[in-house]
């Protein structure tokens, strides 16, 4: 009694015993409407939520699409007090009853995509908002670095969901191609996925409603578009409602997002309760497979949770609430329908779809969903994406290996190839079939890759005989284009692995690694020539030299009469001169440009201080390509056969893969490799664009390197067998570091000659000196001439008395002075 009396005193009210919620379903929603009314049976259940307040379900239905029907159900729902109205599913009676809720203010519960930028201020729906999710789309296929995908569509509304990815700037970048296809209702799939396929599109984006995307997968099954080469990202967030054990086996990549969250708490009690009322699934045990809950089911239960915690907030603050009937026709609303969204929109809980929480603008727009692919053994976890973290690809890498690996065995791979020798060849024996008839080191490469990794193969020879070369327009042919048609499953020759390849499809780590080098015919041995010495330079050339030298000199000359610098004093000791001199005479200049030539310097170098920058690129190559390409005739071949048949008729050089010029010197004893390599590259393995065997491919050839198996087969077929070469090539490498006299003896002539002037120079030299001599102290020159050689041969002394000439004179002139003075024998004076 004194409990009622202080509650009535202090007006204290309380929710009313029995609150009604709506729901408008149309026909075909039986499970949805199932789960609406077992969330709130869930809710009465809970003593904790609303221990004095008993949820009550007030179901109608209505024809799917009829928005009078549903405008006429509404207004009965109403009239009878409902604290909140929940469906329907479809656009037009959705929006129908969505207009009806705002302007009687009564709550409207949604749990279905909503394209809108502004949601009303009655409406409460916690499917995620569609710019959000775009931006979830976008952010996975960008991880997923696809440059070329299709994306197929149904409904006008999903290029919305698609924003995000199609307003990407990367998405505009030129080397991405993005195909964009809406399906006709009612019309197949096949021809548009042909369509896809035939563009060489092997990614596609799908968006069709959920339950035909399982005729769509069939479709493309029968188009032969279900292998391992092909990704398939569904945009449906139930992905995990659809059956894919027909597509488990075949290898392709199929994935999509995943909101329904089986960590969910109760989630297993929840599932128990569904099962019971009608809402099946395969497997209690497997929490990851939610068979026939979707992610409305899901939403649904979480909406009727949120709408009970928000009643209980209510109550816990004794907020007074009243469910007047409302009428459509007066249209007087519902004073405190705000209050119930509002504090529906401020509450932050955890439901069967994750954290529900809502943003300043009503939007669900934090969330989280996770990504799931198709493997063997069913769809499994492979990441999440939140809206503050992005994407997070965690999938087991090893257990994804393993998967593709069980996959390939067993799996007969084509393998497209061109014929060149030694990689591949056809045997001389013309009854052999299939891969019979082909054998070389590439044909043992696919065998030993294929014992290691357990697959069959198949060889075909390519259709136009070529490697693969993209034209103006962006198409390619020969082995590269047979990979992205998707006709062959491997490429492999000596295919050079090149950046425009790459971007088009993609390869293994290179299993044999090589650069391009010069074959050119060796030359024929010729009789040398007493001068053969000169011949690294043309006669022209030395004309050339000697009048560069000469001009040189006097240049020098000249411009040291104009440098300050090279006007030095001759008396460093005399601050003051009188003269200045000039180091660089005609002579000196002449002596410094002939030891700047031969390298060895002298003793007078120039004192100008100048600065210069040494700095320049030589474009080499593109002065050999500018040669090449303006040649007439034409210096370019059709292929390497008519390449080295060019080099054989000599005056010829033919740029080609160093590996190929091994195996064309081994077998032609008049060719050879000149120089080392102009560039490293490498042949590798082609495969079709986002093919899930490279990697194992790439795992097999680094084993093979490894065990020296790699090395051995290269051995076994580039080696020449007849052994034709090798004592010719072993002979004239010899004799290519041996030079004989008759290449080198115009040096000796040139050394001897050199002598002789030399010595005639002397002579000359001597006899200009000896003609100082006065002639009575002069003897013969034949005696002066043995005299002087006689003390060189004798090594007499590094000392010699000089004979000068005054001395000789002043003697003379005393021994006439004596003479004079009386009859003086001279020889007794000279004595």
């Amino acid at each position: 009694m004194l409990t009622v009396l202080i509650t009535s005193l202090l007006g204290t009210k309380a929710l009313p015993k029995v609150i009604q919620l709506g729901g408008l379903f149309e026909y075909g929603d039986e499970v949805l409407q199932t789960a609406f009314r077992y969330a709130i049976d869930r809710v009465n259940a809970d003593h904790s939520l609303l221990p004095n307040t008993r949820l009550s379900a007030d179901v109608e239905q209505v024809e799917y699409q009829d928005s009078f029907q549903a405008s006429r159900k509404v207004c009965d729902l109403l009239s009878h007090g409902m604290a909140a109205i929940f469906g329907p599913q479809s656009v037009e009676p959705r929006t129908t009853v969505r207009s009806t809720c705002e302007v009687l203010n009564v709550p409207h519960m949604e749990t279905r995509w909503d394209f809108r930028i502004q949601l009303d201020n009655h409406t409460v729906n916690l499917f995620p908002f569609w710019k959000t999710l775009s931006k979830a789309y976008r952010d996975l296929i960008k991880s997923k670095s696809w440059k070329t995908f299709a994306i197929v569509y149904e409904e006008n509304e999903a290029l919305i969901r698609l924003e995000e990815l199609l307003k990407d700037p990367l998405m505009r970048e030129e080397q991405r191609k993005v195909l964009v296809k809406q399906i006709v209702p009612g019309q197949e799939y096949r021809k548009l996925l042909k369509e896809i396929g035939k563009a060489g599109v092997k990614n596609i984006i799908v968006d069709v409603p959920t339950e035909k995307i399982i005729d769509f997968l069939k479709h493309a099954k029968e188009v032969d578009m279900m292998s391992e080469y092909y990704n398939y990202f569904i945009a449906s967030l139930d992905l995990h409602t659809i059956d894919l054990e027909e597509f488990q086996y075949v290898g392709t990549n199929i994935s999509g997002f995943q909101l329904v969250d089986e960590t969910a708490p109760d989630i297993g009690e929840i599932l128990q309760g569904w099962r019971s009322n009608g809402l099946s699934y395969k497997n209690l045990k497997d929490k990851t497979y939610l068979k026939n809950i979707t992610t409305e089911v899901a939403l649904m239960h979480d909406a009727v949770k949120l709408l009970a915690l928000a009643l209980q907030e209510l109550d816990r603050r004794k907020q007074d609430i009243d469910l007047p009937a409302v009428s459509c026709q007066t249209e007087q609303p519902w004073t405190q329908g705000n209050i119930v969204v509002n504090y529906m929109r401020m509450i932050t809980t955890r439901g069967l779809t994750g954290e529900i929480r809502f943003d300043k603008f009503g939007f669900r727009s934090d969330f989280k969903m996770k990504l799931i692919e198709l493997t063997r053994e069913g769809l499994h976890y492979a990441g999440d994406w939140s809206t503050k973290e992005g994407i997070n690809i965690t999938s087991n890498t090893s257990k994804a290996f393993a998967g593709v690996k069980a996959t390939l065995k067993n799996r007969t791979l084509v393998v497209t190839t061109l014929l060149n020798p030694p990689y591949v060849v056809l045997k001389e024996d013309q009854t052999l079939t299939g891969n019979d008839q082909f054998e070389g080191y590439c044909v043992d490469l696919i065998k030993e890759i294929a014992k290691e990794l357990g697959f069959k193969y198949k060889f075909r020879e390519v259709g136009d005989n070529t490697y693969g070369k993209k034209n103006t327009w962006g198409e390619w042919n020969g082995m590269i284009q047979e990979l992205i048609e998707g006709k062959a499953d491997l490429a492999v020759g000596d295919l050079t692995v090149t950046y425009e390849r790459e971007d088009a499809v993609d390869f293994t780590m290179p299993f044999m690694n090589l650069g391009i080098g010069i074959l050119f015919k060796k030359p024929t041995k010729k009789i040398p020539m007493l001068f053969s010495f000169l011949s690294p330079l043309s006669l022209e050339v030395w004309v050339y030299m000697v009048t560069a030298f000469l001009g040189v000199s006097l240049f020098l000359f000249i411009v040291a009469r104009f440098s300050p610098y090279e006007w030095t004093n001759p008396h460093p000791c005399d601050p003051h001169p009188d003269t200045l001199e000039n180091q660089f005479t005609l002579l000196n200049t002449l002596w410094f440009t002939v030891g700047s030539l031969l390298m060895q310097g002298c003793e007078v170098n120039p004192r100008l201080v100048t600065t210069h920058d040494q700095d320049s690129d030589i474009p080499t190559f593109k002065r050999m390509w500018n040669f090449m390409e303006s040649a007439r005739p034409s210096v370019f071949v059709e292929s390497n056969f008519k390449g080295v048949e060019r080099v054989k008729k000599g005056n010829y050089a033919f740029l080609m893969e160093s590996t190929s010029i091994e195996y064309i010197v081994e077998r032609n004893c008049d060719l050879m490799q000149i120089g080392g390599l102009l560039d490293s590259k490498g042949y590798g393995i082609a495969t079709p664009p986002g093919s899930p065997y490279r990697t194992l491919l790439s795992s097999a050839i680094l084993k093979l390197q490894e065990s020296g198996t790699l090395q051995m087969l290269k051995q076994r077929w580039w080696k020449n067998k007849e052994k034709i070469c090798i004592k010719e090539v072993t002979s004239q490498s010899v004799s290519a570091s041996e030079l004989g006299l008759d290449n080198v003896g115009g040096v000796f002539l040139v050394l001897t000659t050199g002598l002789c002037v030399a010595f005639i120079i002397v002579i000359l030299e001597f006899i200009w000196k000896l003609r100082k001599v006065p002639d009575e102290e002069r003897k013969p020159l034949c005696v002066e001439l043995c005299r002087e050689l006689k003390f060189a041969i004798m090594c007499g002394g590094d000392t010699k008395p000089v004979r000068k000439e005054s001395n000789l004179r002043s003697n003379n002139l005393s021994l006439i002075q004596f003479s004079s003075l009386g009859n003086i024998d001279s020889k007794e004076i000279i004595s």
